[in-house]
């Protein structure tokens, strides 16, 4: 009797026995002699039969591929898929292949940002060591919050690419669709405080039946800062310290959203202005 041979075989052999198979001339005992695989082999692949021919009907899968594992990584696969379009049949990608890909022609993964606004290095270096660290000495880690708000886009589409180093990134016009967040927390990370979340409507339609929101929630028609909305919660904030008998250091941007002349009348809360610009840097 002729010994078998164990060998892979390949999504087209596949396809081609289960297709003899379904025929039911021959039994399957004969089909896997004829193929000179073993009984078993056979066995397995009909029981695999559905996964093996939506892999068949798959363009991103060669037909002499021997494994229909998938990548962990879609980009990768995606890399074969292109590949096979273009005839490039020994291409095996995977995240490795395309992290070595992206060294060699140098390139990396940036953010679509603005052009920055300067700021003096004489003016940053004085307040890191003048007034920061004076400030730093007084208050302990736990105690040094940082507020500053962000706009949430969620209509807008991602602000990074892949680009060759040195070229000069360009991102399309913003959606005007969104909210502001003011996010507060302090030094060592531990604590955060509650969101607040400034939107145009009043009464959002998502609100509805909602008793109790995990945020703070104040609305105007541009869904901004306003000098009014930084107050009452400027002031929410203090009482919220007092309430606790905490004596906090706040740190916040140059905003004109963010009057000074109130900084006075707090009780809990230290309120320091980072120069213009500075948060560039």
């Amino acid at each position: 009797m002729e010994k078998i041979k164990y060998t892979a075989l390949s999504l087209s052999e596949k396809v081609k026995h289960i297709r003899c198979v379904e025929k039911g001339v021959k039994r399957k005992k004969d089909i896997a002699a004829d193929f000179k695989i073993p009984a078993n082999s056979l066995t397995s692949i009909i029981k695999n039969k559905e996964k093996i021919l939506a892999a068949g009907d798959n363009s991103c899968f060669q037909p002499d591929r021997k494994r229909m594992k998938t990548p962990h990584f879609s980009f990768a696969e995606k890399a074969e898929f292109f590949a096979a379009h273009l005839g490039c049949k020994d291409l095996k990608a995977s995240s490795g292949w395309l992290e070595r890909f992206k060294n060699r022609n140098g390139i990396i993964c940036r953010a679509l940002n603005g052009e920055s606004a300067s700021v003096s290095e004489e003016d940053c270096k004085k307040f890191l060591t003048d007034i920061l660290s004076s400030l730093l000495e007084v208050y302990s880690i736990e105690d040094i919050f940082n507020a500053d708000e962000t706009g949430l886009f969620f209509k807008c589409l991602p602000d990074k690419t892949l680009a060759f180093k040195g070229d000069t990134c360009h991102g399309s016009k913003k959606s005007k669709d969104r909210v502001t967040v003011m996010v507060c927390a302090n030094m060592s990370g531990k604590e955060k405080l509650e969101l607040l979340v400034i939107g145009k409507s009043k009464n959002p339609r998502c609100f509805n039946g909602v008793k109790s929101l995990p945020v703070l929630y104040e609305n105007n028609k541009k869904a901004w800062m306003t000098s009014s909305v930084y107050e009452d919660w400027l002031y929410k904030t203090d009482h919220k310290f007092q309430r606790k008998n905490r004596k906090v250091l706040l740190l916040l941007d140059n905003c004109p959203a963010h009057p000074k002349v109130l900084i006075q009348t707090l009780k809990a809360m230290k309120v320091v202005h980072l120069p213009l610009n500075l948060t560039a840097k």
